[in-house]
């Protein structure tokens, strides 16, 4: 019996791409579809919130959320301070670290990266959350 090389290579090629191709990765169970942030601790990265918008939570817009965390960036310029803060339950957030536009923009002057801080902020239409209140870890709002 003699084996037709020109046709059972092509053949075995084929027959591995398509099996290639049919391979599925496992579905991700959906098992909280709110947070869009992922869970970090208060050390994580200011990067970690780049790019991402917080769960619309119609609940949350418009309130008032106290929260606790740890400050570790300030950048006055654009008003803005990140914080390492706890989980937020009244907002629906998991504990993250995320840039925060401040109300009050000279609120930043007496930031500085690893304060500890209590802080009181809202939630915008588009899910931007800005700090209202921001004081020294055990002062009283």
């Amino acid at each position: 019996m003699k084996i037709e090389y020109s046709r059972f290579i092509p053949a075995t090629i084929l027959v591995a791409v398509l099996a290639a191709c049919g391979q599925q990765s496992a579905p991700q169970e959906a098992s909280d579809p709110k947070p869009m942030a992922e869970e970090t601790s208060p050390a994580a990265s200011a990067d970690s919130m780049q790019g991402m918008s917080m769960p619309k939570d119609e609940a949350a817009q418009g309130q008032q959320h106290n929260a606790m965390g740890t400050v570790t960036a300030v950048d006055a310029a654009a008003g803005t301070v990140t914080i390492a803060h706890e989980a937020v339950a009244s907002a629906g957030w998991p504990a993250m670290t995320m840039t925060f536009k401040l109300a009050n923009p000279k609120q930043g002057a007496d930031l500085h990266a690893n304060d500890n801080v209590q802080f009181t902020f809202t939630v915008g239409e588009k899910g931007e959350a800005t700090v209202t209140t921001i004081l020294p870890a055990g002062h009283a709002m």
